[in-house]
């Protein structure tokens, strides 16, 4: 389950967390949204980069790395490639969002979820 998916969920679904267990919530939580906001990172899982710096290539696979582990720790039973989808599919709706097209209704990541 993504962030935004948490996000949605009614005050009365969430469990209130506090201490040690808040901050790592929002550690992971942080992890995810740091990806989704590096354009680079969502470029990259659009089309695989040649010549890229290999700074920015550890970077993205260190970041892309801490998403996967974001989503899995948020829902144990996400496999690694479901967790890879859903982080390309935020991506796409991303890309598209930032170019400024309009969606056609249906999300990428509501087409995952079923």
């Amino acid at each position: 389950m993504g962030l935004a998916a948490l996000q949605m969920q009614p005050a009365a679904a969430q469990i209130p967390v506090t201490g040690d267990a808040a901050l790592i919530q929002q550690t992971v939580a942080d992890a995810e949204a740091a990806f989704y906001k590096d354009r680079e990172h969502c470029a990259n899982m659009a089309a695989v980069v040649e010549y890229q710096d290999p700074r920015e290539t550890a970077r993205f696979e260190s970041d892309i790395a801490a998403a996967v582990g974001s989503i899995r720790r948020q829902d144990p039973t996400v496999s690694y490639n479901l967790a890879l989808l859903t982080i390309k599919a935020a991506c796409d709706e991303k890309l598209w969002a930032d170019a400024g097209v309009a969606g056609n209704g249906s999300s990428n990541l509501d087409k995952l979820k079923r």
